[in-house]
Parts: structure tokens; C-alpha cells; sequence
């Protein structure tokens, strides 16, 4: 018997997995500016963070942190906060602990 190809099988893919190789259970990956703009507003909300003294750069899912903060607490809370936004794969803390004044 000879096997035919069916031609609703392209119609039965989900829109989103069209231009995308996934895996089962996988989703495409976040673009780079919504990641940015939620650890922004992460940051901005967390009050042991003082946002404005942080920059946000995001490549590939990949976020870096540059900047200063007032305390080691806060370096880690901006850390935190960056790793919890979806689409995150890796956060790398690059921020600065201000020195105490004399």
C-alpha cells in the first residue's frame, strides 16, 4: 500500500511553532526588549533597589547587569529580580557596591 502525505498536516502545526524548531513542551523564545523592559520594571519596583542606578542589557536572553547600588543586599536583589523574568537564560551581575562615605 502506498503511503500518501497528508495535506492537513501543516494546518494541525500551531501558528507559533510554524518559523520555530521546538521541542514538545518548549516555547520560542522571549525577543530581547520585552525581557529588558520587565527586569526595568522589576527593578524599578523592588524598593531595595534604586533603578535608576542600573542599566539593563539583554542579548540572546542573556541579561547584564551594569551600574551601582548602596549595598551588597541590593546587588543581589537586582540579581534576583532579573532572574525571575521569563525568557531569562543566564544573568550576569556586573553591578558595583558604592563605597561607604567618610
Amino acid at each position: 500500500m502506498e503511503e500518501r502525505e497528508n495535506p492537513n498536516l501543516e494546518s494541525a502545526t500551531p501558528s507559533y511553532a510554524k518559523n520555530w524548531e521546538t521541542l514538545p513542551g518548549k516555547l520560542p523564545p522571549r525577543p530581547d526588549a520585552e525581557i529588558k523592559s520587565d527586569v526595568e520594571s522589576a527593578l524599578f519596583r523592588d524598593p531595595n533597589v534604586r533603578s535608576y542606578e542600573v542599566n539593563v542589557e539583554v542579548q540572546n536572553g542573556v541579561i547584564t547587569l551594569r551600574g551601582t547600588v548602596d549595598d551588597e543586599f541590593a546587588r543581589r536583589a537586582a540579581e534576583d529580580d532579573a532572574r525571575a523574568v521569563p525568557g531569562c537564560r543566564e544573568v550576569r551581575n556586573e553591578l558595583q557596591v558604592k563605597s561607604p562615605a567618610r
